[in-house]
């Protein structure tokens, strides 16, 4: 577990407010109540320092007079309106929700009532990360490569194949040249998505957009699926694959290694046999275990939470450089992202939580965080108005997609964005560099919403206390 987590409090660790653009003019005074004070009426009220001597703590009450004084007055007239909220709230990590899941279930429910009933504070928005944050008690998401241990083929899944003779990865060689196994490593080249051709069989696609071949030699260069892409998925035991073309009825040999691939051998063994990793989308881990029951039990306080929705990574085999930490999201791998998200709204649908809105990337400019991933505002048009959106919109959500995610410092990226993407519901910020007043500029320069994600730790005395700053999006 990740030292900080251990110092995480149990409540929340990161704030967030968004609020709606839909004019709500109604007064919020209810009826038979005064709007007023009379004098003599006693006034209860507590007190906090900044230097923690003082803890909200219930001060001596004070008597409301009839006196006149000098000091300045603040006037409120609720007839007057410029924005209204959807709400307010904080993020919920996994690892607080791993704290929080370690009270006993008195303690627990009292807490979780304290945040989420509207006897308590009624939190009404709730951040979580899609995968690890930075705040969790280890990185993960949830389609990384792992060694698979099926029989049948994982269609819609990208695979890995290694020679079980050599211990070597299967490579497409970019499709210009005859495919090879003698990788010892793998990235794009050696990964390939399992794609349903008919009929029981399966084609394999490289991270170039072409599909594998069964010729003598092997080449990852067909721009369609005819009966030479076609296979048979025989397992001769669990996590592992012999490939035979349809075309040929031959099986698929990596032959020594070091030279091309041929669809030509009429029986399998070894060289003919590949062990398969796998990246198959699932919510077990940490969000299953910790995350979504917790989520689930703030529902049942108030099922009218909106949740917001935020990766700090994508799965580190999309990533430029295959790793938790920094890193751009590779061009061939938009559209396999794009799923992603998608299956995420599926599977926590399936958990009976809808996802209200989400945003592309956290900190989308920061590559320091672990888990983190960099994102320009190019790559975020590009990735939401041909990938992400159309993917959520065809798929039947209409799930706000929210742009940006970072810092006050930076008004040109998320104008940029909301300026250049219709799919795009407004902005979001955050506020450890820059002035509040961004978020007026983005307003004024898009039309569109703006709000704030504050993700503000102060360390004190061994505990985190959670910052919260809220703003509109109207």
């Amino acid at each position: 577990m990740k030292a900080k987590l251990l110092w995480a409090a149990a409540i929340v660790i990161w704030g967030l407010a968004a609020c709606n653009k839909e004019d709500q003019s109604s007064s919020d005074v209810r009826k038979g109540e005064t709007t007023g004070l009379k004098a003599g009426t006693a006034v209860n009220w507590y007190l906090t320092r900044a230097d923690g001597s003082v803890k909200f703590t219930q001060q001596s009450a004070l008597n409301w007079t009839t006196a006149t004084n000098s000091y300045p007055s603040i006037t409120l007239n609720e007839s007057t309106r410029y924005q209204t909220m959807d709400g307010f709230g904080f993020t919920l990590t996994e690892g607080s929700a791993e704290v929080i899941s370690s009270l006993s279930s008195t303690t627990q429910s009292t807490l979780l009532n304290e945040l989420f009933s509207t006897n308590g504070i009624g939190i009404s928005v709730l951040r979580i990360s899609i995968g690890a944050s930075d705040m969790s008690s280890s990185s993960y998401s949830y389609q990384e490569m792992n060694a698979y241990s099926g029989t049948t083929a994982p269609v819609g899944a990208f695979i890995r194949l290694k020679g079980v003779t050599n211990g070597k990865y299967v490579t497409s060689n970019d499709g210009a040249s005859a495919m090879i196994c003698d990788r010892s490593s793998a990235s794009s080249w050696e990964t390939f998505e399992v794609v349903d051709a008919g009929g029981g069989l399966i084609a394999l696609r490289g991270s170039n957009g072409k599909y594998v071949s069964g010729t003598s030699p092997m080449y990852c260069n067909a721009s369609s699926i005819g009966a030479t892409e076609k296979f048979s998925w025989i397992s001769p035991t669990a996590g592992q694959v012999q490939f035979k073309c349809s075309a040929n009825n031959y099986y698929v040999c990596s032959e020594n290694g070091t030279t091309s691939m041929n669809c030509n051998r009429t029986s399998a063994s070894g060289w003919e046999t590949f062990s398969v990793e796998a990246a198959i989308f699932s919510l077990n881990g940490p969000d299953l275990t910790y995350l979504i029951p917790i989520l689930k039990k703030a529902l049942a306080i108030n099922s009218g939470i909106k949740i917001l929705a935020t990766p700090w990574s994508a799965p580190r085999w999309m990533k430029s450089n295959q790793a938790w930490v920094g890193g751009e999201l590779m061009t061939c791998y938009y559209q396999a992202y794009a799923n992603y998200f998608k299956r995420y709204l599926d599977a926590m649908k399936a958990q009976g939580i809808n996802i209200w809105a989400i945003t592309p990337q956290n900190e989308p400019l920061n590559g320091s965080n672990e888990p983190s991933m960099t994102m320009t505002k190019e790559q975020q048009v590009n990735f939401i108005n041909s990938y992400l959106g159309p993917t959520l919109r065809n798929a039947g959500y209409s799930t706000l997609i929210i742009a940006y995610d970072h810092n006050c410092d930076n008004t040109d990226y998320p104008s940029y964005v909301c300026n250049n993407s219709s799919y795009v519901d407004g902005s979001a910020f955050h506020l450890y560099a820059g002035s509040i007043t961004a978020l007026t500029t983005v307003k004024n320069a898009t039309g569109k919403n703006v709000c704030i994600l504050q993700n503000s730790l102060l360390p004190r005395r061994g505990v985190f206390r959670a910052i919260f700053r809220g703003t509109c999006r109207t």
